[in-house]
């Protein structure tokens, strides 16, 4: 297979995986607590990405990382594995995985937004166009009424959770760009992982205590091992691969995978009925992507990103 054809097949891949964890994690939520869901599925990225760093014999890269490197992957753990998945876990508790899709979706104009007001870089009309669309995107998931069994509160409470979680990725990805010499992937996975399980672990264990772990069955285990192997490392591993063959505007426009991931699986998994409004909210935010895909900072920023959405997790 040429490496071209590889990459977007990888990109695919990792992007649609990223997708699905939105899809599990609405299953487990109305059952299982987060934070003991969290660690468990962190456990199990912890037991596969420490498996594979033994056997590409990688290990010594984790002890060797600086002190610094060691306090930006904690910061980065904090905001774009603990803070990013409580968000987001409970969010899809008030607000169906469908909307979760597309809110995160945003990411990549978040990102634009804030490198502009931070960072001071300069932003382009194609990244204005892209920032608009995204919000209109947002707007049209939100205030338009459909046939739905959650209510408009609920939602937009749930709809603000995860996009404060669409912040904690986004933040993730300015820390990221303080690493100095950048680690591997799947160093910064084995790290993320590990304090992000920290981080949970306290709350987990209360959790734990009060839970009674008999209830859980068959799709709890399944989506926690799915989460843990394959959404925290063989997703993380698909989309590195493939955005280190092409280009970055190549890459960019592959965020557009993520929400029609979720639209699928949220269908068919879930059975979640799309109307007309949420298929011109969708058109919005693939869009968004498009436009900021073009910008010559994408680059950066998909490379500083991970995917869960595009992720380091």
């Amino acid at each position: 297979m040429k490496q071209s054809y590889r990459a977007y097949v990888e990109m695919t891949l990792g992007m649609f995986i990223s997708g699905s964890a939105v899809v599990v994690g609405k299953i487990v939520v109305i059952d299982m607590p987060i934070f003991l869901f969290q660690i468990y599925s962190l456990a199990i990225a912890l037991i596969f990405s420490g498996m594979i760093l033994l056997c590409r014999k990688e290990g010594s890269s984790v002890v060797q990382l600086s002190k610094k490197n060691l306090v930006v992957l904690f910061f980065q753990a904090l905001m774009g594995t603990f803070l990013y998945r409580v968000f987001l876990l409970y969010g899809l508790r008030f607000t169906s995985a469908r909307e979760s899709g597309a809110i995160l979706s945003t990411i990549p104009a978040v990102i634009a937004l804030l490198s502009w007001i931070f960072l001071k870089e300069k932003i382009r009309s194609n990244t204005i166009w892209g920032i608009f669309f995204s919000i209109l995107g947002i707007i049209v998931f939100n205030f338009t009424t459909s046939s739905t069994d959650i209510a408009l509160s609920y939602r937009l409470f749930g709809n603000l959770l995860v996009f404060f979680a669409v912040l904690g990725e986004s933040l993730f990805t300015f820390l990221r760009k303080k690493l100095s010499p950048v680690p591997s992937p799947l160093v910064s996975t084995f790290m993320v992982s590990f304090y992000g399980f920290m981080l949970a672990l306290p709350l987990a264990l209360y959790e734990q205590y009060h839970f009674n772990l008999s209830s859980l069955t068959y799709k709890h285990y399944f989506a926690i091992l799915y989460y843990g192997a394959f959404v925290t490392v063989l997703s993380f591993s698909l989309w590195f691969a493939g955005i280190s063959k092409v280009s970055g505007s190549t890459a960019g426009a592959y965020y557009g995978i993520f929400p029609i991931s979720v639209f699928l699986l949220s269908y068919f998994i879930l059975g979640e009925p799309i109307y007309l409004k949420h298929i011109v909210g969708l058109l919005f935010i693939v869009s968004s992507i498009i436009l900021l895909s073009k910008q010559s900072t994408v680059k950066d920023i998909q490379i500083a990103s991970h995917p869960e959405t595009h992720k380091d997790k």
